[in-house]
């Protein structure tokens, strides 16, 4: 049998543990190690096979033995049916902190299977000094039994001494080794119901003389084997004598080899030898990766640098792939490369010539591999495994700076070469070459994909979990390469260190001195992939997809652009250019760039971009972003080009001011015979500022379907206040939603250039007679039938508002000191027009010609609060049959207006007329008098009504 150690990673948290920063010991569990022993090594993560686990109670401290602390924990009666060989401790992040053999096993029944037994487990470590106790943290006030010794916890009787030799046998050795080559006191403790020890039953003498008392805690007092061969203890075991079941003794164990080279140096091992190394290589420090071997004759050819050497094979007892095991140290300085690629490339060895990569791909195991705290410098690209599980220990990286490098509290991937224009890690592939498939050794050959390429991807199932820094301004972090059904959690990049004097975060307050790359991910032909909460520090692009990708799912990223200063949204080095880019957007920096791919994005932080999407062909959701960054970085929230693009609630955007050459999309081109749309859906935050562009750029096809651009669920509360559209055609409709919308209207603003505008609830405006008509279009029943004028406007060509028929009222809102010119006539299919504002009309030609339709079979026009003047008609009637109200309201200046109300020529119907106001000219009102303002040909003047 062989007694309990300390892990590597328990023994690293002790290491660190502090008084501030303590650890805290959660459950015990047990296991059947799979109905034999398993080998014990201070590699092991989990028990072989785990039946049961508890919460580990609060630590007890011995009054007599004042460095030791006790955990125990209960099995319940009603959980049973196994055998107990194994048990461990574990802190609350899950590590396992020690763990140890139950020998002889102890049988957990069920209730059925007798009358219920209880088991407590207890677990015993010693400390160096009683005052180390206080690194281990307690959630209550510290458990003591004052005055006794956890051997005389509340005695009913009087205390039965039992031999060592039979407590040895019926507990095994279950304590904590807290020291290199020490085994340390523990104790393992299981009572029935009756509080009888199952030990004690199965092996008290018939004098009852070794009968362990109800309530007594037998405790086994273990040392280390220089003490025992010291004392004159006749039953006791020395360590040379305690084997397992493969005859290593426990001596053999702690003392062990020096290191690899020196098992190597064992010359003709027999088969089946086994040796237990202490350290990977001491000579050059690498005092981790140690671990059992046992010698297979077969491999002795075999060496991959951490599981086989020469025959030699590391016993790893199913346990995760520990980068330690190939001699990786994780210290920040030293060059980890080749203990990182024989980790993550030690069961993939394609031959140059490979004729089916699938079947290669398939024969590949799926293996997982484990990172511990550390930072991992390596100076040459790293291909990752192409099956399997990479994990770290620690968390992900969130707004790191620099100096993670020299942090141990977590796990770090630092690529440090020379080579910039490189990726830092990158997934294998075959390119097929002279008719042969072939490796692919350059790690960014693909992060353009060319179709022409014959290529297949080895990387399938995987999951990355890692954090990743590079050189500053290396070309790719990750290049995932034709990953398929793979799950991609990742932190790349570092911020600047602070600016001095350090102040609160803003741009420009961080060094030229970040560890981020240009790219962070790069991803072609990929398939079936998740980016589960990416945070992704980069210089010009955060992640790249393209080349045939489709089902990719970015969820809850945090994309930024790391940034020196706020000069400028383009930077030195790696310039994306797409075909379909002008000149002047080429080399913009982008959060997520997808060309011809299937993405769906959840909830994702994109911060400090050029344009945080630029997105050409494929399909793509986006799901409540978040867009943010300066007004002086941002120039586009999203790029497009012949794509298919929805994005719902989209409320969280930041407001984009109007600027020269900025937009909250730009349109590279749209294809109207594919289908290609922009919608945007849901709730809008640009309503707190009414200056923004909301698309520009060139408009797809100005002979077809020109409408692309969709808004719509817009609740009320949160209406669009404002935009400009570069061409209003580009857009199909802007829908609000919510109970009692409140319509909106349109503004007119015919002074402003550069832009196009549609007004909704603020004073943006569109430019010409066309473009009303445009907005009116894309308001729809949105629309409340205002027209708010606010700049002068001349109408110089006939316009037909006929289109409009199902429009019952119109409004025409002139503001104080703006003239609307009438230089030829409007054409209106409405019941109602009203010109209103107090501002001017001028009438050199007719004012409003009806066009009377099934919906508009009658036609009243007001005027109300302007001026009117000029000698043209107010009303025109051509080729048209219906019925005419005219009403004039007393607030109403017509003193220069020298025309008529009426002047048809062949219409027919009914024409009503009421002039309220008495601020006419006298040639009007003598004119009225004899009807010679009234030209009705065959009209009939059915009501005549003029104020003196």
């Amino acid at each position: 049998m062989t007694g309990s150690i300390l892990t590597v990673i328990g023994k690293a948290k002790l290491a660190s543990a502090t008084s501030e920063n303590q650890l805290e010991i959660t459950h015990v569990a047990v296991g059947d190690g799979n109905g034999s022993y398993p080998v014990l090594t201070e590699n092991r993560i989990a028990l072989a096979h785990e039946v049961w686990r508890g919460h580990a109670s609060n630590p007890i401290r011995d009054s007599q033995a004042t460095n030791t602390l006790m955990f125990e924990s209960v099995i319940p009666p009603d959980v049973g049916g196994f055998t107990i060989r194994e048990i461990a401790i574990f802190d609350r992040s899950g590590a396992m902190i020690a763990i140890g053999h139950v020998d002889p096993a102890q049988q957990k029944p069920l209730p059925t299977q007798s009358t219920g037994i209880e088991m407590t487990v207890r677990i015993v470590i010693a400390l160096a000094n009683a005052a180390e106790t206080n690194l281990i943290l307690q959630t209550e006030k510290l458990e003591q039994q004052a005055g006794k010794g956890m051997e005389q916890e509340q005695l009913e009787e009087p205390v039965t001494h039992v031999s060592r030799r039979k407590l040895l046998t019926a507990f095994g050795m279950a304590g904590a080794a807290l020291a290199a080559g020490s085994i340390l006191p523990g104790s393992l403790t299981a009572y029935g119901k009756e509080g009888l020890s199952v030990a004690g039953t199965v092996y008290e003498g018939s004098n009852g003389k070794d009968k362990i008392p109800p309530g007594i805690a037998a405790k086994l007092e273990l040392v280390t084997h220089n003490e025992l061969a010291g004392r004159e203890m006749a039953e006791a075991h020395p360590a040379s004598a305690i084997k397992d079941s493969t005859g290593k003794n426990q001596q053999e164990i702690n003392s062990g080899l020096l290191d690899i080279n020196e098992m190597l140096a064992i010359s003709n091992p027999a088969n089946g030898s086994r040796v237990f190394v202490k350290h990977y290589d001491a000579a050059q420090g690498i005092l981790e990766g140690g671990g059992e071997f046992v010698y297979d004759a077969t491999k002795s050819n075999k060496n991959d640098g951490g599981i086989c050497f020469n025959g030699w094979v590391r016993v790893t007892d199913n346990a995760a792939i520990n980068v330690k095991w190939f001699g990786a140290v994780g210290d920040g300085v030293k060059d980890d490369y080749q203990a990182l690629y024989n980790c993550f490339n030690h069961h993939f060895n394609p031959e140059v010539g490979t004729t089916d990569p699938n079947a290669l791909q398939h024969a590949i195991p799926s293996l997982t591999f484990h990172l511990p705290r550390g930072c991992y410098r390596y100076t040459e690209p790293l291909r990752l495994p192409c099956k399997g599980t990479i994990t770290c220990e620690g968390n992900l990286n969130y707004f790191a700076r620099p100096d993670v490098v020299t942090q141990k509290n977590r796990a770090t991937l630092f690529y440090d070469g020379d080579n910039l224009e490189v990726a830092a890690l990158y997934t294998p592939m075959f390119k097929y070459v002279n008719n042969s498939w072939v490796l692919i050794s350059d790690s960014t050959e693909f992060f353009t994909y060319s179709a022409n390429i014959n290529t297949h991807s080895m990387v399938r199932g995987c999951e990355y979990r890692f954090n990743l820094v590079t050189r500053r301004k290396t070309k790719i972090g990750l290049n995932a390469f034709g990953t398929e059904s793979g799950n991609i959690n990742v932190a790349i990049g570092t911020l600047g260190s602070w600016a001095s004097p350090q102040k609160q975060a803003s741009w420009g307050d961080y060094n030229p001195d970040d560890l981020s790359p240009r790219v962070g991910i790069t991803c072609c032909t990929a398939w079936n992939l998740v980016f589960d909460r990416p945070r992704i520090l980069a210089h010009n692009q955060g992640i790249y997809m393209g080349g045939s990708t489709g089902s990719v799912v970015i969820r809850e990223g945090y994309i930024n652009r790391q940034v020196s200063s706020a000069a400028s949204s383009v930077t030195d080095g790696l310039v994306y250019s797409h075909s379909a880019l002008p000149v002047s957007k080429q080399g913009l920096t982008s959060a997520i760039t997808a060309v011809d791919a299937d993405v769906s994005i959840y909830d994702t932080v994109t911060e400090g971009w050029g344009a945080p999407y630029m997105l050409f062909g494929g399909r793509i959701s986006i799901f409540t972003p978040h867009i943010e960054g300066p007004n002086d970085i941002m120039m586009h929230d999203w790029i497009v080009y012949n794509c298919k693009l929805d994005v719902y609630n989209w409320g969280n955007i930041r407001s984009m001011q109007l600027r020269a050459g900025t937009s909250v999309i730009y349109s590279c081109g749209m294809s109207s015979d594919k289908g290609h749309y922009v919608h945007l859906q849901g709730s809008s935050y640009y309503r707190d500022n009414s200056l923004f562009n909301l698309l520009d750029g060139v408009p797809y096809d100005q002979y077809t379907n020109t409408a692309f651009l969709k808004i719509s669920n817009v609740p009320t509360y949160k209406a669009i206040n404002g935009f400009y559209v570069s061409d209003l055609r580009n857009m199909k409709q802007v829908g609000l939603q919510g109970e009692n919308v409140v319509k909106l209207p349109i503004y007119m603003d015919p002074s402003r250039s550069g832009n196009k505008g549609i007004g909704l609830g603020v004073s943006n405006a569109v430019q010409s007679l066309s473009d009303l008509q445009e907005a009116i279009r894309i308001l729809g029943s949105n629309w409340n039938g205002v027209v708010n004028l606010t700049s002068n406007l001349t109408v110089s060509a006939s316009y037909d508002f006929s289109v409009l028929n199902n429009i019952q009222n119109i409004i025409f809102t002139i503001n104080a000191g703006v003239t609307l010119t009438i230089s030829n006539r409007f054409m209106v299919g409405c019941n109602n027009i009203t010109f209103n504002g107090g501002g001017s009309i001028v009438v050199n030609s007719p004012l409003i010609e009806p066009r009377f339709t099934t919906y508009s079979p009658a036609v009243t026009i007001r005027l109300s609060n302007v001026t009117v003047s000029g000698a043209s008609a107010i009303v025109r009637g051509d080729s048209m049959f219906g019925h005419v109200n005219l009403f004039v309201e007393p607030n109403v200046n017509m003193t220069s207006w020298t025309g008529k109300y009426l002047y048809s020529t062949s219409s027919y119907g009914f024409f009503n007329v009421a002039v309220l106001t008495t601020n006419r000219s006298a040639a009007i009102k003598s004119n009225e008098a004899s009807n010679n303002n009234v030209d009705a040909a065959n009209f009939i003047v059915a009501n005549k009504i003029f104020v003196a």
